[in-house]
């Protein structure tokens, strides 16, 4: 699969901003690998997501969302559990949530994470989701590798994400 491809696709039918940038790393022992960064920028109700995919020799990605000031912070922490510990387990859920707000905990559970949990189960998605105040911000961010097939096609559930995780923050 061309991620370079499969990205700008989906980030047309989102109609969204799409910066990529290619360099090539250099190692001690002579040889070089390619490196190329994908960022995507749109904002949601006052609020600015930017979404970095990295490729080459490190496969990552990364979602920084700036809460508007409209936006009330709720403490939050979404870890997944792999296909391993899952065979245990055998929860319906990928996603293990730590939120004291009863009201938020349900709401990931139940609604938000859907498309995501669904994509975790057939793929090897495994995004770490937390929240934070850093100075006078108020952020959420995501952590995830790109190390599973198709992996340009977890933007799209990302952003649902963010955006119906940003509706309830406003609506409260």
């Amino acid at each position: 699969m061309d991620f370079e491809k499969e990205i700008k696709k989906v980030t047309h039918n989102l109609n969204t901003e799409l910066h990529s940038k290619k360099e090539k790393v250099y190692f001690l022992d002579g040889h070089r690998e390619p490196f190329e960064t994908y960022k995507i920028k749109l904002s949601y109700k006052n609020c600015d997501i930017i979404m970095t995919n990295t490729t080459g020799v490190q496969a990552s990605g990364n979602i920084t969302c700036h809460l508007s000031n409209n936006a009330k912070l709720i403490e939050f922490e979404i870890d997944s559990i792999s296909h391993f510990m899952n065979l245990f387990l055998r929860k319906n859920s990928r996603f293990k949530v730590k939120c004291k707000n009863k009201n938020f905990n349900f709401y990931l559970k139940n609604k938000a994470l859907k498309e995501l949990s669904e994509l975790s189960k057939k793929t090897a998605f495994d995004p770490y989701i937390f929240s934070k105040k850093q100075g006078d911000k108020n952020l959420i961010i995501t952590e995830y590798h790109l190390a599973f097939e198709n992996s340009p096609y977890a933007i799209e559930p990302l952003l649902k994400f963010y955006k119906s995780v940003i509706d309830f923050l406003l609506s409260n």
